[in-house]
């Protein structure tokens, strides 16, 4: 039996995006010991930011409409994926792009990679090799940046 919203929103209860695919971003939440992942399509967000992690009670509207629609999805995990050192982490989604933080021999560094232009499924975690051509398109347009 699924959970009522408030076990999903309460205490400080947080929500982690999961993937970004066909117009969809998904998140995941725990509540009574069990994780659930639901979907936000993009138009219902207009300009927001998608961030890697949100409080679940910022996305109780999306958590209610997928326990009402049956969309709300047991998965198996209750912990956000972390990124490794070969890896690329997801750090929010704005305006058409999705931007991606990587550790280098230099330092932290965010890059932005258009939705519209690359259909792909976009993860919470990407492998570098995966994501190379983006970083040298990025670092040849100037958008890879060092962050804070």
């Amino acid at each position: 039996m699924v959970p009522k919203i408030k076990e999903f929103v309460a205490n400080g209860n947080l929500a982690h995006f999961s993937s970004l695919q066909d117009g969809v971003a998904v998140y995941t939440v725990a509540a009574e010991g069990q994780t659930y992942s639901f979907p936000i399509p993009l138009p219902d967000l207009m300009d927001a930011t998608i961030n890697s992690c949100e409080k679940a009670m910022m996305l109780m509207r999306y958590i209610r409409k997928a326990i009402d629609a049956n969309q709300l999805v047991e998965t198996q995990s209750t912990n956000p994926i972390l990124a490794g050192k070969d890896d690329a982490q997801f750090e929010y989604y704005r305006a058409g792009n999705v931007y991606y933080k990587v550790l280098t021999s230099t330092g932290l560094y965010i890059f932005p990679i258009s939705v519209a232009e690359n259909p792909k499924a976009f993860q919470n975690v990407e492998s570098i090799k995966e994501l190379a051509t983006y970083i040298k398109e990025a670092a040849d347009a100037g958008t890879f940046v060092k962050a804070c």
